[in-house]
């Protein structure tokens, strides 16, 4: 928490697309890690079997969001400098 506060007070990229996936991957990171709590021995195992079911499904979501916008960006920020590159040529 205190580096996504740090992120969104000092801004500490130039580029806005930068800022803006450091902030979402940041949100991400944490609730990932929230929602691992309701894995551990503390969540009673009897009485919310469907719900960690349910916080497994939740878990593998998010991380494939997370990978999805980060694997869109890469892909797109590689085709927009091979473009920029055959128009050198």
């Amino acid at each position: 928490m205190i580096s996504t506060g740090y992120l969104l007070k000092f801004k500490p990229f130039n580029a806005p697309l930068l800022q803006r996936l450091e902030v979402f991957n940041e949100y991400t990171a944490f609730s990932l890690l929230y929602t691992c709590l309701f894995f551990t021995e503390y969540v009673d195992h009897e009485l919310y079997e469907d719900f960690r079911e349910q916080m497994g499904w939740l878990f593998n979501l998010l991380m494939f969001v997370n990978m999805g916008v980060h694997l869109f960006f890469l892909g797109r920020s590689s085709c927009l400098n091979c473009k920029k590159k055959l128009k050198v040529r």
